[in-house]
C-alpha cells in the first residue's frame, strides 16, 4: 500500500500581508486552500488564488507520498 501524504501540509503556518493596511494575517495552509478570500485582522479582504494554491499543495503532497513509498515504516 502506498503511503498517503494527503493533508500533510494543512497545519503549516502561512502569513498573508494585507494590501490595504499592511497588517499580517497568520493562517494555515489548510484554511487558505479552502477559501479564496481571507480577512486581515482589521477586517479587510485578502484575496488569493485558492485553486492554484490547492493544486500546488496537492502536487507537493504527492511528491512527499512518493518519497515515503521508498521507505518501510
Amino acid at each position: 500500500m502506498k503511503p498517503s501524504a494527503e493533508g500533510f501540509m494543512d497545519a503549516k503556518a502561512m502569513e498573508f500581508p494585507c494590501d490595504t493596511c499592511g497588517a499580517v494575517l497568520h493562517s494555515t495552509v489548510g484554511e487558505a486552500r479552502r477559501s479564496s478570500t481571507l480577512e486581515c485582522p482589521n477586517g479587510h479582504p485578502i484575496e488569493h488564488d485558492a485553486e492554484e494554491l490547492d493544486a500546488s499543495i496537492r502536487r507537493a503532497e504527492q511528491r512527499v507520498g512518493n518519497i515515503m513509498s521508498r521507505f518501510t515504516f
